[in-house]
């Protein structure tokens, strides 16, 4: 298991987060795939900033944050509300 925590910044043209945490945790579930081996995950939420904290099931580090990496941007691509955020890089 590896743990993996990825921010997502607001742009300048990013419209503020204003949902619930939760909703947010509803998006990353269903824009992960199976074979990402997604196991758990915990969101912080606040209106300029997101704190995604990932527990992938995978052997080694790096490959735990190219997923993670992969998961938010696609999260971040395909959601109305996050136009103009962004990914920062996993730490």
């Amino acid at each position: 298991m590896q743990i993996v925590r990825v921010d997502l910044g607001r742009g300048e043209i990013g419209a503020q987060w204003t949902l619930p945490t939760g909703a947010f945790a509803d998006l990353v579930w269903a824009h992960s795939r199976q074979d990402e081996a997604l196991e758990h995950l915990r969101v912080h939420t606040a209106p300029d900033r997101i704190e995604i904290v990932l527990f992938l099931c995978v052997p080694k580090r790096k490959c735990a944050e190219e997923t993670a990496q992969r998961i938010c941007s696609r999260v971040v691509q395909l959601v109305p509300g996050l136009q103009g955020w962004f990914v920062r890089t996993p730490w």
